[in-house]
């Protein structure tokens, strides 16, 4: 009952709750012995007309072949969740310094640019990431995740499928969430590859709901409930 409270039920990923917890305790541990964390915020582009095309089951599917990647590329110390939908966060809880998180993001970019097969289809999607350091960015966990949130939305504004790193000396203002991004490419433009003639449809895992997302994490962040 724990591992469920504390992890996505789709890709088995540490969820909200989980994520709120270490992030606390890796920002104390930054503080005591004076060493940098770096947070990647992130979704994937091209994925809503991936779930427009072919379903939520093939969409579901995606994702967890997303987590199954990214977590072969990250660091044991580091944690990926998941926090609803096709937006995870990736704690670093130590880098250098920014350059030393771009370097990470960077690579996971790489990793999302690389074509998945999925239920016989080949699936190009990519993904914004927004990167954020402390103690530059903030030493509160509400701070750090809202500094990453205004650097995705950045990448966005940008072109997507990049990489932005949050700038300090500005403020850390996450866009509301209708002006989030421009909208995505219609589900013609997804264009995949059919591996094969005939193509089966698994029962798909049902996903975790958006809770509120950004809001109510950033509620338990700033109240410090979990």
């Amino acid at each position: 009952m724990r591992h469920q409270a504390h992890h996505d039920m789709l890709t088995g990923l540490p969820n909200r709750l989980l994520l709120a917890d270490r992030l606390r305790q890796a920002l104390l541990a930054a503080q005591r012995e004076g060493h940098k964390l770096g947070l990647i915020f992130f979704d994937l582009d091209k994925f809503k007309p991936v779930n427009d095309t072919y379903g939520h089951a093939v969409g579901d599917i995606l994702l967890q072949q997303v987590a199954t990647r990214l977590r072969a590329t990250l660091r044991a110390s580091d944690t990926l969740a998941r926090l609803g939908g096709d937006e995870f966060v990736v704690l670093l809880p130590r880098v250098s310094d920014s350059g030393d998180a771009r370097k990470v993001a960077e690579d996971i970019l790489r990793e999302l640019n690389r074509p998945f097969v999925t239920e016989g289809f080949t699936l190009s999607i990519s993904a914004s990431l927004g990167v954020a350091v402390a103690p530059d960015c903030g030493d509160d966990a509400d701070g750090l995740l809202r500094c990453a949130d205004a650097a995705m939305y950045d990448a966005k504004l940008h072109g997507r499928g990049r990489v932005a790193v949050h700038d300090p000396s500005q403020a850390c203002v996450a866009p509301p969430q209708a002006a989030r991004a421009p909208p995505e490419p219609r589900p013609g433009s997804v264009r995949p590859q059919l591996a094969r003639a005939r193509r089966t449809w698994p029962i798909s895992t049902p996903l975790v709901g958006r809770v509120g997302m950004r809001a109510r994490l950033m509620s338990r962040f700033c109240c410090g409930t979990s």
